[in-house]
């Protein structure tokens, strides 16, 4: 991994001009600027996310602010990557599977020098809202992401390349396997890049023998249905992390 060299600078009118406007969906900016996907893929369970990789594309592409957070997932070898945006230039050499975190609402222009070949994974704003209440207690409003470029985290690194892997699953992902992963990785973005300083302290959860029959009846009912990590835990009365 190559150790990240930030270089901030202001960046100029003219740049902070083309990459203002109006929040977009990612979709309607993906598809109006981007090239076609190799990968693309969206769930809507639990935890709705879009997935989409490239290779190949521009080196400049310019992002306008978003209505999701997202998360950047940086392939095909080392590069150096420059981003214009929030008043200030930053350039940053970019390691084997490094990862960004980019906030809703944040406008950049990204230059790349090296290979591109990026993944991005958009998350639902409302499924980050829910979480933040169930699993911290707080008030969604309080809790801010920070932006993050090119880090080192191996975590949402596997996270990622694992979710790309069901995502070219010919035999489709499992929804139940799909909403674990999307709920563990929007946890640890939770917890690893936002106003959140720490969780909750630890405290044994256990289901009563009542609550677990009925989590029980409900596989044996639904057994040729597909299962969602929301649904046990509405049956079982309590959240999806518990």
């Amino acid at each position: 991994m190559l150790e990240n060299a930030p270089i901030e600078q202001r960046a100029s009118p003219a740049c902070e001009r083309r990459i203002d406007g109006a929040p977009r969906s990612p979709l309607q900016w993906t598809e109006s600027h981007l090239a076609p996907p190799l990968v693309s893929f969206t769930h809507a369970g639990a935890s709705p996310y879009q997935l989409r990789r490239w290779a190949g594309v521009l080196p400049d592409i310019d992002q306008p602010a978003l209505t999701q957070p997202y998360i950047a997932l940086h392939l095909g070898g080392p590069k150096k990557i420059t981003r214009h945006g929030e008043g200030w230039t930053r350039t940053t050499e970019i390691g084997v599977q490094a990862v960004s975190v980019i906030p809703a609402g944040a406008a950049y222009r990204w230059r790349t020098v090296g290979p591109i070949d990026f993944a991005h994974l958009y998350i639902d704003q409302n499924r980050i809202d829910v979480l933040i209440q169930q699993e911290f207690g707080r008030q969604s409003r309080s809790v801010e992401l920070h932006a993050l470029l090119g880090g080192d985290d191996r975590l949402l690194c596997a996270l990622m390349h694992e979710l790309l892997a069901v995502a070219r699953d010919p035999g489709g992902p499992l929804p139940l396997y799909v909403d674990a992963l999307t709920h563990a990785l929007t946890l640890r973005l939770l917890r690893a890049y936002s106003t959140l300083a720490i969780a909750p302290p630890e405290r044994a959860h256990s289901l009563s023998p009542t609550r677990l029959r009925r989590v029980l009846d409900h596989i044996d009912a639904k057994l040729s249905e597909p299962l969602r990590l929301d649904d046990l835990a509405a049956v079982a009365g309590c959240s999806p992390y518990h």
